[in-house]
């Protein structure tokens, strides 16, 4: 029983997202819709003296860990003065210009290699992926809408936060881990340990981590903590939400 109620959530938060959709179509023609010619070229950006990613549309954004600046965006000849990339408060921002509607032939792809990243923001349809592990003291990454965070990290703390039907898709290690999620948001770390780790959880969004130590924090709606490892536990649960083993 439970799980069909979990699943019918996420069929509600899904179908929620499918009339917002619809909406911002209905919308569209408020927009200029602008095509792709099929004509695929590549055009670098100088930019750099970042150490963030900020990525939003429907953008795909491939990230190198290297040691220097490199911003190379891919997409339709004529959709790329639509495309806006520029460096704000330290972070490279990915954006489609406003009251735009691109139909590009490929989903716009921007590579970057970058010395270091210590935050990374996905909203709107985007996905982001760091090819490179992340070795460091910490990092933060949030995510929203539907977008995708693909990443490998060695690290002291990560903070997450992911909303909506985001997903993060994580391997690694870190020695504490902060997870936030709501919606139908998951954070899918089957292959991620932490020794300790700081969890809310809500909507029915899940979480899969191996911890070896000790888990704190609440569940609430039909959301769900799937854990390997021995850890003491800590966590208050309400609803239909649960603590499982994988």
């Amino acid at each position: 029983m439970k799980n069909t109620g979990k699943h019918l959530r996420k069929t509600a938060i899904m179908l929620f997202m499918s009339i917002a959709l619809l909406l911002t179509m209905w919308a569209c023609p408020l927009m200029d819709t602008i095509r792709g010619s099929g004509n695929i070229v590549a055009e670098v950006h100088d930019l750099s003296g970042f150490s963030a990613i900020k990525a939003g549309g429907a953008s795909d954004v491939q990230v190198t860990l290297g040691d220097h600046w490199h911003v190379e965006l891919i997409t339709d000849d004529n959709l790329h003065e639509y495309v806006e990339l520029s460096v704000e408060n330290g972070a490279l921002r990915i954006r489609n210009r406003e009251m735009v509607n691109l139909r590009p032939t490929n989903k716009v792809l921007v590579r970057v290699v970058m010395p270091a990243i210590f935050e990374i923001t996905g909203s709107g349809a985007s996905t982001i992926t760091i090819d490179s592990e992340i070795a460091q003291s910490d990092l933060s990454v949030r995510a929203s809408g539907s977008s995708d965070v693909h990443l490998k990290v060695n690290l002291d703390k990560l903070t997450v936060s992911c909303s909506g039907s985001s997903d993060i898709y994580i391997s690694g290690y870190s020695r504490f881990a902060k997870v936030s999620a709501s919606g139908s948001s998951d954070f899918k770390g089957k292959a991620f340990t932490c020794d300790e780790a700081e969890v809310r959880l809500s909507g029915s969004s899940d979480m899969y981590a191996i911890i070896r130590e000790e888990v704190s924090g609440n569940l609430s709606g039909s959301s769900d903590l799937h854990i390997s490892g021995s850890p003491v536990i800590k966590v208050s649960t309400s609803g239909s939400s649960d603590i499982r083993k994988f």
